[in-house]
Parts: structure tokens; sequence; C-alpha cells
């Protein structure tokens, strides 16, 4: 993901994979059912895309299968969001931090879409 997107996603209130990958692993132990709270949409819906069960079952798969397979939702959950895609909702008293405004998330699309369209497809932006 190009840098200019990770401060976007940033200033969106999105954390890193590393942090997105941690809180999908807490929030889905059997003793945080219906206690579980969620940074963003985002990494709510890379985790139910990855699946309760595998990420709380991870240690019985082989390798980072689960952690490789977070990483693609995650990744595709951020595109989403740029894109004002569709994301599973957020339980209601799920959420740790404010929603963010549809106006600053509309401002983050709209550079987006104007840098993807200034940035010379030879160089590695």
């Amino acid at each position: 993901m190009p840098n200019l997107e990770k401060h976007f996603l940033s200033d969106a209130g999105i954390p890193g994979l590393s942090e997105a990958f941690g809180e999908a692993c807490s929030n889905v132990r059997p003793c945080m059912a219906g206690r579980a709270t969620w940074s963003h949409r985002v990494v709510h819906h890379a985790a139910r895309e990855t699946g309760w069960w595998n990420l709380n079952n991870r240690e019985t798969f082989p390798g980072n299968k689960i952690e490789e397979m977070f990483e693609r939702n995650f990744s595709e959950a951020c595109k989403r969001f740029i894109e004002g895609a569709y994301l599973y909702k957020i339980p209601a008293g799920s959420i740790r931090t404010p929603e963010i405004a549809d106006a600053a998330i509309s401002t983050i699309r709209s550079i987006l879409k104007l840098n993807k369209q200034n940035i010379d497809p030879g160089s590695d932006n």
C-alpha cells in the first residue's frame, strides 16, 4: 500500500496491520463475547472476513496462515474504506474511537483520487 494511503488511513483512525491483527485476535477470544471493542470498522471487517474461529484457533494452522489471511482481508478492507464500499457495521457500543465524519472521509477519498491521477505510472509510488 502506498505511503500516502497509509498516512490517510492512519489519520482516519485505522491502526497498522500488526496492531489490527493483535486487536482482532484479542477480540475473538470467548471471554470477549459481547464485550469486544473495535478501533475501526476496517479492523472489524477484516476480522470477520478472516473468521472468528480461524483467528481464535490460529495456532492450529500451519505457519502464519491466519495472519496472512488477515493481512489480505485487512488490505482489502482498507481499499474498500478508501473507495467508500460497504464494510460490516460494528455492533453498537463496540467502537473505541468516535466515528469519522463523512466530510472527513470524503475529503480523504478526494485527495487520494487526485494523487492517484497525478502519480507517474512508471514510478514506485
